[in-house]
């Protein structure tokens, strides 16, 4: 290993936020469809639980087994945006909704921050899975990563395109870079590299009130 590879990564959502006000409104699968339908104009992948795939989406990345076996904690819908307009898109939609809403990179939260509400309050989850590509640019010794890879694909998106270089994050593969950079990034050439998050020189970002920004100034207007 010769060099670290500096990551532009692209976080759409640095960390997880919620609308912040639980209502009891949304009361059936009728009124949760109709709900998303009309606000995300079947531009957006997205569930509900009376879908067959609900159960198998949510626990895809979800690893810890007391909380989403327990039928309180399962979200009222899951929203799968594969854009950054996708996303501004869902984040505001969620912003008009009756329940809180959660962003999952990874899903390796132990404690369940990332696909789980306090209180077993009525939440949606927005899924990055989608939001996985990582380009690579050997010239400028960078890559653009987007917050729902996974730490394998960023490891193999840089090894297809070096023998020589590398980004030092976490061990596991499947752990997701938006959460994982977001608070640090602990890795095994951490002690020679710095943390995962040193190694990052710009970012995109859209917040909790669905604006874009680019590193400090906002690019998109007010939500």
């Amino acid at each position: 290993m010769r060099n670290a590879c500096s990551l532009l990564l692209i976080l759409f959502i640095l960390a997880t936020t919620t609308s912040g006000t639980t209502y009891s409104i949304i009361t059936s699968n009728e009124k949760i469809f109709n709900f998303f339908s009309g606000l995300l104009s079947g531009d957006v992948n997205y569930t509900i639980p009376s879908s067959p795939v609900f159960h198998r989406m949510f626990h895809l990345s979800a690893y810890n087994l007391r909380i989403t076996n327990s039928s309180s904690s399962n979200p009222v819908a899951i929203i799968l945006p594969g854009t950054k307009e996708q996303l501004l898109a869902s984040i505001t939609c969620c912003k008009n909704a009756p329940c809180e809403f959660i962003i999952r990179s990874g899903g390796h939260s132990f404690e369940g921050l990332s696909y789980s509400a306090w209180n077993h309050q009525l939440f949606v989850l927005i899924d990055l899975m989608n939001l996985n590509r990582v380009l690579v640019d050997m010239e400028s010794k960078t890559a653009w990563v987007e917050a729902g890879a996974t730490l394998g694909e960023i490891y193999y998106e840089v090894s297809r395109a070096s023998s020589h270089f590398g980004f030092p994050a976490g061990l596991y593969p499947t752990i997701g870079s938006g959460g994982h950079i977001g608070r640090g990034g602990w890795g095994l050439m951490s002690r020679k590299y710095g943390l995962a998050s040193d190694n990052v020189v710009d970012a995109i970002l859209v917040d909790s009130n669905g604006r874009l920004w680019l590193s400090t100034k906002r690019i998109s207007p007010s939500g």
